[in-house]
């Protein structure tokens, strides 16, 4: 479900709610309420999630090529 998808990723991540709120553009209550099942992500709001991971994990990505760079250069 998009909801355990969205568990797993704060968990895997290690990013807060909070900061995942904040960062995709969403209520920090919206979180809290997918996270807790109190309410179901909407397909809207389940692409912009699934558009925020993607991002996310590039970015992640970048950071930990430019990292192996810098280090190869010293």
């Amino acid at each position: 479900s998009p909801e355990k998808m969205l568990i797993k990723f704060l968990k895997e991540s290690g990013i807060s709610r909070s900061e995942f709120a904040r960062k995709a553009g969403f209520h920090r209550k919206a979180i809290f309420q997918w996270v807790n099942k109190e309410r179901t992500i909407s397909e809207e709001s389940y692409n912009k999630i699934k558009k925020f991971m993607k991002e996310y994990e590039e970015e992640k990505l970048y950071k930990e090529q430019i990292i192996e760079e810098e280090e190869e250069m010293e």
